[in-house]
């Protein structure tokens, strides 16, 4: 009996982890292909991305058997839509609440996600390298569906005019940050284990990366090959910088234009910035000035400064007349989206978490384990300063499994991941 009662949790873990990891996929690809042709918004509640999560949802919530834990997740949902209807007395627009409980669901997938894998880690149920498999297993989905539908030629462009591919998904800045994550984890399990299957992988996510032309996509592509280069052995270091002179020198002509097409999206950026502070923040700069502007503690609006006023009210004034036809209220900088939403609070939560997990990071030991701190530290910056990770349902994947990974690989003592 008891026997059996194991068999049947480990296959239940087996099929959570392979709807999330290996079923989503599919299910973003499907959304992206119905966006791209315009049969459907991009953001509509009920796409096949937004149905399949809710199913996912249903399977973690149920998994959810710790008190502690389900008393958390309960009263942090209950929280979020707490402040979303509370918002809605002010601006009395339905399908501004409707937006909010979207928000809120995204929020809260993310933590009922890391509740329900992180408990079963903790139990020795998986461990850290299942996890770390099964994402890269993930990525290596995305990227094989963007190179057929590259060949196939069915793919959206991600700047328009040509610029960047992004196969048939919607978000070119998500899966930028997925590929590229997952490309550190992939480059991890090579250095640990020297499998050259890896090789072949990492060529595929590169391919991906610098087809994207976004910023997280060239940044996780630049520490890829910087990590592979500083890890080479002296030899080999030394047949790429000849190699690398030798091509420049021969070929400079066409590696100019290559590299010129790779980056023109940033550079071009980066030439009609008007400041640095302008570049790094792509034009958000106006925006956010825009919303402090807007930003109203009058009266019982004093709250908001520790509370916030949840996703769709943010930074904008609930008691101006049709306050929703104007801008959008999201900044794509989720540090300062999270003072708008969520307060103080939010902001000083959302802190306090990239502090606590790095100060985990810092205290791992072993050989190629930077390469998990840096995958954190970019991946949380881009979310704070350029946003699309909490709110992103492929981003939120990639920050999720690094939280776990780096807050568990101390307890498994895990000297390499293997992907096999």
């Amino acid at each position: 009996m008891l026997h059996n009662i194991c068999a049947i949790r480990g296959s239940i873990i087996t099929f959570t982890l392979f709807l999330i990891f290996l079923l989503n996929p599919f299910a973003d690809a499907l959304t992206g292909y119905l966006v791209g042709k315009g049969m459907m918004s991009e953001n509509a509640a009920f796409s096949p991305s937004q149905i399949f999560r809710l199913f996912l949802t249903m399977i973690l919530f149920v998994q959810l058997k710790y008190k502690q834990k389900f008393y958390f997740f309960l009263v942090t949902v209950f929280y979020l839509l707490i402040i979303e209807f509370a918002s809605f007395l002010l601006h009395q627009y339905p399908p501004g609440l409707l937006n909010g409980i979207i928000s809120s669901y995204k929020l809260s997938f993310c933590l009922l996600f890391y509740l329900v894998i992180d408990n079963y880690i903790q139990n020795n149920k998986i461990g850290v390298s299942d996890i770390v498999r099964y994402f890269i297993l993930s990525a290596t989905i995305y990227a094989v569906i963007i190179l057929i539908s590259n060949i196939l030629g069915i793919n959206f462009d991600v700047y328009g005019d040509g610029l960047g591919s992004k196969g048939v998904f919607t978000s070119g800045n998500g899966l930028g940050i997925f590929i590229g994550v997952a490309g550190l984890f992939s480059l991890y399990a090579y250095l640990s284990e020297r499998k050259k299957k890896e090789i072949i992988r990492l060529i595929l996510f590169l391919y991906v990366l610098v087809n994207l032309l976004s910023k997280a996509a060239i940044i996780l592509t630049l520490a890829i090959l910087l990590i592979s280069f500083y890890y080479s052995k002296r030899v080999y270091k030394f047949i790429i910088i000849v190699g690398g002179i030798a091509l420049l020198a021969y070929y400079n002509s066409y590696v100019i234009e290559l590299i010129t097409t790779a980056t023109s999206v940033v550079t071009y950026r980066y030439e009609h910035a008007d400041s640095l502070r302008h570049f790094l923040l792509s034009g958000r700069v106006e925006y956010m000035d825009y919303a402090f502007e807007q930003y109203s503690l009058d009266g019982l609006l004093l709250l908001r400064l520790f509370f916030g006023m949840g996703y769709f009210v943010s930074f904008r004034n609930p008691y101006s007349n049709s306050f929703w036809e104007g801008s959008s209220s999201f900044l794509e900088c989720e540090a300062f989206d999270m003072f708008f939403m969520y307060g103080l609070l939010g902001l000083l939560l959302y802190i306090s978490l990239f502090i606590y997990i790095l100060k985990k990071a810092m205290r791992i030991k072993g050989k190629y384990t930077s390469i998990f701190k840096i995958a954190w530290i970019v991946i949380f910056f881009h979310s704070a300063f350029a946003g699309h990770v909490l709110f992103n349902g492929m981003s939120i994947i990639a920050f999720v499994t690094i939280l776990i990974v780096l807050n568990n690989y101390q307890i498994h003592n895990e000297n390499s991941i293997s992907v096999s």
